[in-house]
């Protein structure tokens, strides 16, 4: 036999091992996909999965525009009071984004603050309402800009806290109230 040969032969063999292996790999050696207790920040509603999520209505509170969507029964996200085919990858991702709400920071509002310097004036830019499958619901009223640029700040479901939430999560919401993404 030829070294070519050979070297193909030894070749081969050691492919069709490698695509055994491959083959017979159980499904528990990949990595697992990363869950909500993986992330690398605290969440406003740590216990709260997208697939929680009933319905989710972001409400400008300077202008009062809206946009609402609803989950129905097949999971489809419908938006009720939108004009339109809603786009389900961004339905998704307003859920999944109320769902892991990114927070920087929280703090006790002990006393009686002055919210006004926490861009509450009176009552803040944008209202977040959700409502779970089971009926229940949480709110999350958000105020001005941080001193830093990148967080704003928020109350949340009647807590005596200030919470500092993330800037970016929260400007993607307002995006969708202002242009709502349907066709």
């Amino acid at each position: 036999m030829s070294d070519g040969r050979r070297t193909f032969f030894v070749l081969a063999a050691i492919f069709a091992v490698l695509l055994v292996i491959t083959l017979l790999r159980s499904p528990s050696q990949e990595p697992a996909a990363p869950s909500l207790e993986d992330l690398p920040f605290e969440s406003v509603f740590p216990d709260l999965s997208e697939g929680q999520i009933q319905a989710v209505r972001l409400q400008e509170l300077q202008n009062d525009s809206f946009f609402t969507i609803v989950r129905d029964a097949s999971g489809q996200w419908a938006a009720p009071d939108t004009p339109g085919v809603l786009d389900q990858e961004i339905a998704n991702l307003i859920a999944r984004t109320v769902a892991v709400l990114p927070v920087q920071n929280i703090f006790s509002m002990e006393g009686n603050p002055d919210l006004r310097e926490y861009g509450f004036d009176p009552e803040g830019n944008l209202l977040i309402q959700v409502v779970l499958v089971d009926g229940s619901q949480h709110g999350v009223v958000v105020g001005g800009i941080s001193p830093s640029g990148n967080g704003v700040y928020a109350l949340v479901d009647n807590q005596p806290s200030m919470y500092l939430l993330e800037r970016a999560a929260i400007a993607f919401l307002v995006a969708q109230v202002e242009t709502p993404p349907t066709a």
